[in-house]
């Protein structure tokens, strides 16, 4: 697969993403965060990346990654459960700063839900000064959406096993492993 997304991924398996615009969240499924002084990293599942996202010709999905947020100034989730909606102010403040890319990313938690089937859905706003994509070694790309769970409409595609594995942080890359301690 020659095509947009493989020529973007660096030696280090990540892709830094110049452009929050390049990112579509709107099929994602999202897992836990980690959140260290420097740094915000979330679990994706089926993230959309691609140079036009509103294109789908050009947009391209990843199994399982991380996206990650550096020097972030201000995160704010929004929890849609059983018709309720809560905000939680994770961290900072929300202001205007130049060097700050806002990035929003919203998805069906999945995280320890694996099994309950009343999922929840959240929205992030990250400000941030820059964010990348961090692949897994056994990353998948491809035009399709990966399904981690049964929808109404669609059978899972992905190994539950996997997911399981990845949710849990077993698959965690080395590099991200060290941001963390």
């Amino acid at each position: 697969m020659d095509n947009y997304i493989t020529k973007a991924i660096n030696k280090n398996n990540q892709i830094i993403v110049n452009d929050c615009d390049s990112i579509d969240s709107m099929n994602t499924y999202c897992g836990e965060y980690i959140k260290t002084e420097n740094f915000y990293i979330i679990q994706v599942i089926s993230l959309g990346y691609g140079e036009d996202v509103q294109s789908e010709d050009e947009l391209y999905h990843i199994d399982k990654a991380y996206l990650v947020f550096i020097n972030y100034k201000f995160i704010e989730q929004t929890i849609y459960h059983a018709d309720k909606e809560t905000v939680n102010k994770i961290y900072g403040n929300n202001y205007l700063n130049t060097k700050v890319n806002t990035f929003y990313i919203c998805g069906e938690h999945i995280g320890n839900h694996l099994d309950n089937k009343d999922m929840i859905y959240t929205e992030r706003q990250v400000d941030a000064e820059s964010c990348y994509i961090q692949l897994l070694e056994n990353s998948k790309i491809s035009n399709n959406l990966f399904l981690p769970i049964d929808t109404t409409n669609q059978k899972a595609n992905m190994n539950l096993k996997e997911v399981r594995n990845f949710v849990t942080n077993k698959y965690l890359p080395e590099n991200l492993r060290k941001l963390i301690q």
